[in-house]
């Protein structure tokens, strides 16, 4: 196995981020961790270099990487020690806790020909790194995995069958620094969820793009930031764009997964069908649209959350003249058929920063995107809100809630 320094080090992580985006249960140790990543290489324990060819030992000129795996051993150790665990067991979580790639569509089912996926470009250096970071992504996490968090929600079904959850959308501050400047204000969605946590609801249901890129450093601190909002109340996710390792490329989710579990799933709860698609991908494939099908097929009142919305709600979905540009396009007719056959009583949706209500087939599609991502001038009215949704035997409310 690959020693753990050396695994980091590909990831050429920055100290002062890993010590600012340590989750609130690292707290007591971050002081203690600060001064040993902080502190001169040379305070440090030495490292043994490894041979030459000829068995005669490396000079340190030769090896300037020296001082920096001394640095990553001692952040690693300051990671154990917060946790409870050895080194030992820390790495050998990390390497059993690896989170497998995403199942492709068989050939058969998609109706043509799979492409194969370049692996070369994956060295074994890569992929132990990543198998790491997921690894210990999904021990920091662990209190906001999906499935524990339905298994909260179903703890108290609703005594009268009335009951509510707030719906909060995009949350990343800009990935670029325009953006951030000029669309966006600081700590946003932080402040929507305060404002949520403080109104009745049973649950809350976040719609995607919670980080601006789905790499480590991004999900540490969100992770962090959300375990000091101290909520007691059950937090869910929908995987958005931003959330994979490249948000506007063919990308991953595997960080995702570790931190939350399943891309797609669904649950029951006070008489209602709650199905949560992955759109991510700026696509539906055939497998995920039979999936829907199925989990839409029930008696039951049936709500939809999804991160993107389909290119067929032109209000949304049309950026200038690109039509459909801001929504997915691929399984985009079929998933409209599907929900309105199904008689799906709400979707809820992301992705265009701002806030919107159409009807198409039947269904009625809710824009709620202002969840403290960079209001970007839209065909959509916007401005940083939430929603709170109010289901009973009436049928369903939905209030929306401006930032105050």
């Amino acid at each position: 196995m690959e020693p753990v320094s050396r695994r980091l080090l590909q990831s050429n992580p920055d100290p002062e981020a890993l010590i600012q985006a340590a989750p609130a249960g690292c707290a007591e140790t971050a002081p203690e961790l600060a001064p040993l990543i902080r502190s001169d290489a040379s305070a440090l324990p030495a490292q043994e270099q490894p041979p030459h060819g000829d068995g005669s030992a490396r000079p340190k000129a030769n090896n300037p990487l020296a001082g920096r795996q001394t640095h990553l051993e001692a952040m690693m150790r300051g990671i154990a020690k917060a946790l409870g665990r050895s080194m030992e067991d820390l790495t050998a979580t990390a390497d059993q806790a690896r989170v497998p790639a995403e199942p492709a569509s068989p050939p058969q089912l998609l109706g043509q020909t799979a492409q194969r996926k370049r692996t070369s470009a994956r060295s074994p250096r890569r992929r132990h790194r990543q198998d790491f970071e997921a690894g210990i992504l999904k021990s920091f996490a662990a209190r906001w995995r999906t499935s524990d968090q339905i298994k909260l929600i179903r703890k108290s079904p609703p005594p009268d069958g009335k009951f509510s959850f707030a719906v909060i959308g995009d949350a990343e501050p800009g990935r670029f620094w325009f953006a951030r400047l000029l669309f966006n204000k600081p700590g946003m969605f932080w402040k929507l969820l305060k404002q949520a946590l403080s109104l009745p609801a049973d649950f809350t249901v976040q719609l995607g793009d919670m980080v601006s890129r789905g790499r480590m450093p991004d999900y540490l601190g969100f992770i962090r930031r959300l375990a000091a909002a101290d909520s007691k109340r059950p937090y869910l996710t929908v995987i958005g764009n931003h959330d994979r390792r490249a948000p506007h490329h063919e990308s991953d989710s595997r960080l995702y997964r570790a931190a939350f579990g399943r891309n797609n799933y669904h649950f029951d709860y006070g008489g209602v069908r709650f199905v949560v698609l992955d759109t991510s991908k700026k696509k539906l494939s055939v497998r995920q649209l039979q999936w829907l099908d199925q989990a839409l097929d029930t008696d039951q009142k049936k709500i939809v959350f999804t991160h993107m919305p389909p290119a067929p709600l032109h209000l949304w979905s049309d950026f200038l003249t690109l039509r459909g540009a801001g929504g997915f396009k691929k399984g985009a007719p079929e998933f409209t058929a599907i929900v309105s056959r199904r008689r799906v009583d709400r979707v809820y949706l992301g992705h265009i920063h701002g806030y919107g209500v159409t009807d198409y087939l039947g269904v009625r599609y809710v824009l709620t995107g202002g969840g403290g991502s960079p209001l970007y001038p839209t065909k959509a009215p916007h401005f940083y809100h939430f929603l709170t949704v109010t289901v009973g035997p009436d049928g369903i409310v939905d209030s929306v809630h401006p930032l105050r």
